[in-house]
Protein backbone atom coordinates (compact mmCIF):
# COMPACT_ATOMS: atom_id res chain seq x y z
CA UNK A 1 0.00 0.00 0.00
CA UNK A 2 1.25 3.10 -0.96
CA UNK A 3 0.53 6.77 1.01
CA UNK A 4 0.96 9.60 -0.50
CA UNK A 5 1.79 12.12 1.86
CA UNK A 6 1.84 16.08 1.27
CA UNK A 7 1.94 19.01 3.14
CA UNK A 8 2.53 22.68 3.26
CA UNK A 9 3.97 21.98 6.75
CA UNK A 10 7.67 20.84 8.19
CA UNK A 11 5.90 19.54 11.37
CA UNK A 12 3.68 17.10 9.63
CA UNK A 13 7.00 15.42 7.31
CA UNK A 14 8.87 15.97 10.27
CA UNK A 15 6.87 13.26 12.32
CA UNK A 16 6.48 11.36 9.23
CA UNK A 17 10.32 10.90 9.53
CA UNK A 18 10.03 9.90 13.12
CA UNK A 19 7.26 7.54 12.53
CA UNK A 20 9.43 5.64 9.94
CA UNK A 21 12.42 5.41 12.63
CA UNK A 22 9.92 4.17 15.05
CA UNK A 23 10.12 0.40 14.76
CA UNK A 24 6.84 0.29 17.80
CA UNK A 25 5.01 2.75 16.10
CA UNK A 26 5.46 1.05 12.65
CA UNK A 27 4.32 -2.39 13.99
CA UNK A 28 1.11 -1.18 15.26
CA UNK A 29 0.21 -1.06 11.00
CA UNK A 30 -1.01 -4.86 10.58
CA UNK A 31 0.05 -3.66 6.44
CA UNK A 32 2.68 -3.20 4.55
CA UNK A 33 2.99 0.48 3.52
CA UNK A 34 5.26 3.02 2.26
CA UNK A 35 5.26 6.69 2.04
CA UNK A 36 5.10 8.64 -1.23
CA UNK A 37 6.70 12.25 -0.69
CA UNK A 38 7.16 15.15 -2.85
CA UNK A 39 10.84 15.59 -2.15
CA UNK A 40 11.46 18.49 -3.60
CA UNK A 41 8.61 20.06 -1.56
CA UNK A 42 9.84 23.63 -0.16
CA UNK A 43 7.26 23.43 2.49
CA UNK A 44 6.35 26.94 2.49
CA UNK A 45 4.23 26.83 5.23
CA UNK A 46 1.33 28.29 4.39
CA UNK A 47 -1.71 28.38 1.67
CA UNK A 48 -1.70 32.28 1.48
CA UNK A 49 0.67 33.51 -1.29
CA UNK A 50 0.86 37.03 0.17
CA UNK A 51 2.61 35.01 3.14
CA UNK A 52 5.16 32.14 1.19
CA UNK A 53 9.01 33.15 1.81
CA UNK A 54 7.91 34.40 5.76
CA UNK A 55 9.35 30.73 6.85
CA UNK A 56 12.13 30.13 4.00
CA UNK A 57 15.41 30.77 2.98
CA UNK A 58 16.30 33.85 0.65
CA UNK A 59 17.32 31.06 -1.88
CA UNK A 60 13.66 29.96 -2.52
CA UNK A 61 11.88 31.96 -4.83
CA UNK A 62 8.10 32.15 -5.89
CA UNK A 63 9.04 29.63 -9.19
CA UNK A 64 10.31 26.93 -6.37
CA UNK A 65 7.02 26.92 -4.43
CA UNK A 66 4.92 26.82 -7.65
CA UNK A 67 6.72 23.68 -9.08
CA UNK A 68 6.11 22.34 -5.42
CA UNK A 69 2.78 22.74 -5.17
CA UNK A 70 1.79 21.60 -8.71
CA UNK A 71 4.24 18.57 -8.16
CA UNK A 72 2.28 18.08 -4.85
CA UNK A 73 -0.93 18.45 -6.95
CA UNK A 74 -0.17 16.16 -9.50
CA UNK A 75 1.46 13.51 -6.80
CA UNK A 76 -2.12 13.37 -5.25
CA UNK A 77 -3.81 13.33 -8.51
CA UNK A 78 -2.42 9.87 -9.05
CA UNK A 79 -4.01 8.59 -5.80
CA UNK A 80 -7.17 6.15 -5.84
CA UNK A 81 -8.24 7.32 -1.92
CA UNK A 82 -7.46 10.74 -0.78
CA UNK A 83 -7.69 11.94 3.16
CA UNK A 84 -7.65 16.11 3.34
CA UNK A 85 -7.79 18.77 5.70
CA UNK A 86 -11.15 20.67 3.88
CA UNK A 87 -9.77 23.42 6.04
CA UNK A 88 -7.76 23.45 3.05
CA UNK A 89 -8.59 24.95 -0.64
CA UNK A 90 -5.58 23.35 -1.41
CA UNK A 91 -7.33 20.15 -0.41
CA UNK A 92 -10.66 21.14 -1.81
CA UNK A 93 -9.13 21.80 -5.03
CA UNK A 94 -7.84 18.09 -5.26
CA UNK A 95 -10.91 17.08 -4.37
CA UNK A 96 -12.73 18.46 -7.01
CA UNK A 97 -10.27 17.54 -9.58
CA UNK A 98 -10.52 13.60 -8.08
CA UNK A 99 -14.44 14.02 -8.55
CA UNK A 100 -14.73 16.02 -11.55
CA UNK A 101 -12.57 12.72 -13.02
CA UNK A 102 -8.98 14.37 -13.25
CA UNK A 103 -7.31 11.82 -10.95
CA UNK A 104 -5.12 8.91 -13.05
CA UNK A 105 -7.67 6.05 -10.83
CA UNK A 106 -10.34 5.02 -12.74
CA UNK A 107 -12.90 5.55 -9.04
CA UNK A 108 -11.34 7.24 -6.53
CA UNK A 109 -12.48 8.25 -3.04
CA UNK A 110 -11.89 10.78 -0.19
CA UNK A 111 -12.71 12.03 2.37
CA UNK A 112 -12.44 15.25 4.52
CA UNK A 113 -10.67 14.79 8.46
CA UNK A 114 -13.23 16.91 9.66
CA UNK A 115 -15.96 14.11 8.63
CA UNK A 116 -13.90 11.46 10.07
CA UNK A 117 -16.05 9.05 12.15
CA UNK A 118 -13.51 8.73 14.72
CA UNK A 119 -13.29 11.97 16.80
CA UNK A 120 -9.40 11.16 17.23
CA UNK A 121 -8.35 12.07 13.75
CA UNK A 122 -11.42 14.65 13.42
CA UNK A 123 -9.86 18.28 12.90
CA UNK A 124 -11.62 21.22 13.05
CA UNK A 125 -11.07 24.31 11.00
CA UNK A 126 -10.06 27.69 12.36
CA UNK A 127 -13.20 28.78 11.90
CA UNK A 128 -15.83 25.90 13.14
CA UNK A 129 -17.67 26.84 16.58
CA UNK A 130 -18.90 23.67 17.44
CA UNK A 131 -18.24 22.26 20.84
CA UNK A 132 -16.10 19.62 19.81
CA UNK A 133 -13.49 21.80 18.31
CA UNK A 134 -13.87 24.70 20.70
CA UNK A 135 -12.59 22.27 23.24
CA UNK A 136 -10.04 20.78 21.31
CA UNK A 137 -8.75 25.05 20.84
CA UNK A 138 -9.19 25.14 24.53
CA UNK A 139 -6.83 22.09 25.38
CA UNK A 140 -4.48 23.44 22.45
CA UNK A 141 -4.14 26.91 24.82
CA UNK A 142 -2.60 25.24 27.90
Amino acid sequence: TDIVLTSESKHILEAKKEYETNATLKSLVPFPYRFITNDGDVMQGTGRPRNFGEDLSNETSADDIMLSAITSLKTQLKAGFSVGNCCSNFHNLIFDFLRDGCGAAEESFSQCLQENQDAEFRVCCQWTKTEECLKKKEAKKK
